[in-house]
């Protein structure tokens, strides 16, 4: 983990203490293994620890046992670090998919209870176009509370709003508007960011030549963000996936 991967997640932290919310930081092994710090930083500040997996490698590219070793190994560190109990998880690149489903078994006998790694519309890599837009209960007997990406659902269309650069690319007004909406049918707001998004001169900083691709999907509207997430997040209240799987009627 880079000092300004570190530094990212500083700013977030400041951002999200300013306003008073405490969040779920899914969290890769690997950074935990190298800089154990910011995992005792987050904890410490109040936020849910969960895991991303070690490696960043998508589930569909894993082998079972190679996810349940990720899956271990990420879950120990994290609790030895940070002296929470570490239950949730969220897929590297949403990569839970239809074809991959056996991770929710996997996921339940390492001991985690939820996941939020469903993203209910087709999008090129990742997907899960017939999963409901809402939490539900998945895997073995049900034993996983699932809490998906927030999809605006407008007619027959799907519509990712809930974080990435699908935020960062659409308008405040209808960000804000869709908030509205989908909390309006009972679903909680899921909302999720990455921590380059909080360095929009990071491309300054990169000897590496980064490809016009990687810059375009990765820095389109960073400029912009902060102020955007700050204004988001005040529409509120927004809180830990633990909490909003908690105030679920039935999970």
């Amino acid at each position: 983990m880079s000092a300004r991967c570190y530094g990212n997640v500083v700013k977030c932290l400041a951002l999200l203490d300013d306003i008073g919310i405490r969040g779920t930081f899914f969290v890769q092994g690997y950074v935990a293994e190298q800089r154990p710090e910011v995992v005792r930083l987050i904890s410490s500040q109040g936020h849910e620890i969960a895991s991303h997996g070690r490696s960043h490698r998508p589930v569909y590219a894993m082998t079972e046992k190679e996810f349940e070793s990720e899956l271990r190994t990420s879950k120990s560190r994290l609790e030895d670090i940070s002296g929470q109990e570490v239950c949730a998880f969220r897929a590297p690149n949403f990569s839970i998919r239809n074809d991959t489903s056996w991770a929710f078994s996997v996921l339940a006998e390492c001991g985690f209870t939820i996941d939020s790694s469903m993203f209910p519309v087709r999008m090129g890599r990742y997907g899960n176009p017939g999963h409901s837009l809402g939490p539900s209960r998945v895997g073995p007997e049900n034993a996983i509370r699932e809490l998906p990406v927030s999809i605006l659902a407008l007619g027959s269309s799907r519509i990712p709003v809930g974080g990435g650069g699908y935020a960062r690319l659409l308008p405040y007004s209808f960000l804000k508007w869709s908030l509205t909406r989908i909390n309006s049918e009972g679903r909680p707001f899921v909302f999720y960011c990455h921590p380059y998004e909080f360095a929009p001169d990071e491309w300054k900083d990169i000897p590496e030549k980064v490809p016009a691709k990687v810059r375009i999907r990765h820095g389109w509207g960073r400029r912009k963000h902060l102020q955007k997430l700050r204004k988001f997040l005040l529409q509120g209240p927004f809180g830990t996936v633990s909490n909003a799987l908690d105030q679920m009627d039935g999970l």
